[in-house]
């Protein structure tokens, strides 16, 4: 079931920071984020540049879980990981492919005439106190972008997300925050946020510097993501320069700051997508 929420926001051409308080007489286990940018001629998504271009943070806060509660939090580049965490957070690979219609490989990510969506994880009750997505954005001159928000009931991880967007760089080791358990791994190489082709740059990931968690021939990981989220479609990440650390992911000790050592043989740009969940 899909219901709509009351509430929505819209942004002009001039950057502005907005926060709605999402109430819900029914529990529901994610929550719909759908960007419209109108024209003024009232065509959808028909100018230049993607509709997460026009996003400079976005923050999903769920109050219960205290210092946790941020539960997606990005800002800048990282905000092109939100495809990454739709698709992650989806209960299976069929829902995980429909889970978002941003493209995952290149920034620009608008299709005249269609709004963009993204389904995030978000656990709620009744009884909880009420989620609070803030959003920072901007439409072009003239134009408007339109917010809007729907609760989902179908099948969700519970978990929420670390990100970051590393510098050009051949060498760097990601620590992760230690108040909750680290479950996944994702590692993404791009330019100007368009994820690069896979090639052989990446000479190796290594998960807290163990000898069964690294991996000298990084492709052995390619389609690790693949199979968690797309089944193996034929759009899949494999033609991606993509890593994950998902299947079979290693029962880590939850109070401890975990990290991933990523070397390459060429500096590149890289996002890192941490999965967690409570301790």
């Amino acid at each position: 079931m899909l219901i709509q929420s009351a509430q929505s926001m819209t942004f002009s051409a001039s950057e502005d920071e907005k926060t709605v308080v999402l109430k819900s007489s029914m529990p529901y286990s994610g929550i719909r984020i759908t960007f419209q940018h109108v024209a003024a001629s009232g065509v959808l998504n028909d100018t230049t540049g993607g509709t997460l271009s026009r996003v400079s943070s976005l923050t999903l806060d769920q109050p219960k879980h205290g210092s946790r509660s941020a539960r997606i939090n990005v800002a800048g580049d990282t905000v092109y990981t939100l495809p990454f965490m739709a698709q992650l957070a989806a209960g299976s690979s069929t829902e995980a492919a429909s889970a978002t219609n941003a493209t995952l490989a290149a920034a620009e990510d608008e299709t005249a005439g269609m709004p963009a969506f993204i389904d995030l994880p978000c656990y709620q009750s009744p009884n909880d106190p009420d989620v609070r997505i803030t959003i920072k954005a901007s439409a072009e001159t003239g134009d408007s972008l339109i917010v809007n928000f729907a609760f989902l009931d179908r099948a969700f991880k519970n978990v929420y997300f670390r990100t970051y967007d590393v510098n050009s760089t051949t060498s760097h080791q990601q620590f992760f925050p230690s108040e909750g358990r680290l479950r996944g791994l994702v590692i993404a190489s791009h330019a100007s946020n368009v994820i690069d082709a896979r090639n052989r740059e990446v000479t190796q990931i290594s998960l807290n510097g163990e000898q069964r968690t690294t991996f000298t021939e990084p492709n052995v990981l390619g389609p690790n993501y693949d199979q968690a989220v797309f089944g193996g479609s034929k759009d899949a990440a494999s033609k991606l320069d993509v890593y994950a650390l998902l299947e079979n992911f290693p029962a880590l000790s939850s109070g401890v700051s975990h990290y991933i050592q990523v070397d390459r043989s060429a500096a590149s740009e890289m996002y890192i997508v941490g999965v967690m969940s409570d301790a």
